[in-house]
């Protein structure tokens, strides 16, 4: 079986050390000359056989199935070329289904996934069982090869689900499809047939927990705040988390035996939010301060306003790197009463073209602005992708820890 695994992100990594056994009949493909990158593919095997993308049509020809890093579209011309050619196109989320027989607990969606699969993860292991958490968020699904769990609880974004070809899940969860990613698909509708590839493969009559409406004969549970329990407690903030909680509580009732509505409810008094995702940092000079730098797009940054009574005492510091030029969809924040908007990054000048903000250059530049002048809560909620200052919304987001940091020693001062 000869194998081709294109790219060197996370994902491919994980493949890569899963298949160093078998180096001889892989090969790597990456963008840029070999010699910037071999030192990367061969400290995981010395055998394997390097190809810069330029020559990767010799690499993609021999192969008998291609390992996609899910940030490459499978419409580059060589990719189609060879699967015209009859080669298997798959993402690193199919090998790594492939070559494990753990139950999977799959979840998607706009916004939300991150949360709701974290929360999938830990409500299970309140109930007993052994969870590997990982796909789209931590670590990659490809790292459960050779080990053993009770259940694997995978995020997968719309690129992973493009080239899915058995993953079958036991439980899909779609939680929201709003227009993301457009620069990569033609429109909505492909956008959402790449997310609904999430349970294409599950047998009929098992359950898909969805916040949209399917054509399938999938049972069918439908997304909706969860009641009976008391949410006091709760260390989440925002009323959208009933919807998260509610997708949780599901999953538990229908595949732990041992379920308990006691043991559920202790459960949320004491889960806390994913790193990243409107995470309470802690307060300082009577600010309170949240990052929810994982916020990527308007509908994710309008929940993360949403979960605030009043967003008068709001400074929202939001920007990032563009899309497309336009940021009409941004317009809607001129009807919160936000009290105070600061614009960073790259979309910073669009930005300022259609709301009252104050203009800055970086995530630095951002705090010394709420130094100056700032309401009572410092939600730090960006709307846009990282990548025009940061290589990820993990940098992005640890970034603003340590200005945080910064911040409270200079109040201390």
């Amino acid at each position: 079986m000869k194998i081709v695994v294109y790219g060197l992100g996370v994902s491919a990594l994980a493949a890569l050390k899963s298949l160093k056994n078998k180096a001889t009949n892989v090969s790597v493909v990456n963008t840029g000359p070999v010699d910037d990158w071999k030192h990367v593919a061969l400290s995981i095997s010395s055998d394997f056989k390097l190809y810069s993308e330029e020559d990767s049509l010799t690499a993609f020809l021999q192969a008998d199935y291609i390992i996609l890093s899910p940030g490459i579209p499978r419409s580059i011309n060589y990719l189609e070329e060879a699967h015209k050619a009859g080669v298997k196109v798959i993402s690193e989320v199919e090998y790594a289904f492939m070559n494990s027989d753990v139950p999977v607990i799959a979840i998607t969606g706009s916004n939300g996934k991150t949360t709701t699969s974290t929360m999938i993860a830990d409500s299970l292991k309140a109930f007993g069982k052994n969870v590997f958490l990982g796909g789209n968020i931590g670590h990659a699904y490809s790292e459960i090869i050779g080990s053993s769990f009770d259940f694997a609880v995978i995020e997968l974004s719309s690129f992973q689900l493009e080239s899915i070809v058995t993953l079958k899940p036991l439980i899909s969860i779609i939680t929201n499809i709003t227009p993301n990613h457009m620069e990569r698909y033609k429109s909505l509708e492909d956008y959402s047939e790449a997310k609904k590839n999430i349970y294409k493969n599950q047998d009929k009559g098992s359950v898909v927990i969805t916040g949209v409406e399917l054509d399938t004969d999938l049972k069918q549970i439908k997304i909706t705040p969860l009641k009976d329990f008391d949410f006091k407690k709760s260390k989440l903030v925002g009323e959208h988390n009933k919807l998260n909680f509610f997708c949780a509580n599901e999953v538990c009732k229908n595949i732990c035996s041992n379920y308990s509505a006691d043991v559920f409810q202790h459960f949320i008094d004491s889960f806390k939010a994913p790193k990243y995702r409107l995470e309470f940092k802690g307060e300082s000079a009577g600010k309170e301060f949240y990052n929810d730098s994982k916020s990527t797009n308007i509908e994710s940054t309008l929940k993360a306003i949403e979960a605030f009574p009043c967003a008068q005492e709001l400074t929202l510091i939001i920007g990032g790197k563009l899309r497309q030029d336009k940021v009409d969809e941004f317009k809607v924040l001129a009807h919160k009463n936000i009290g105070q908007i600061i614009a960073f990054g790259e979309s910073a000048s669009n930005i300022s073209k259609i709301l009252d903000v104050n203009k800055v250059d970086t995530l630095d530049d951002a705090f010394k602005r709420i130094l100056k002048k700032s309401k009572n809560i410092i939600l730090f909620s960006p709307g846009f992708p990282s990548f025009d200052q940061f290589k990820n919304f993990e940098e992005r987001g640890e970034k603003f820890n340590k200005l945080f940091t910064k911040f409270c020693d200079e109040t201390i001062k």
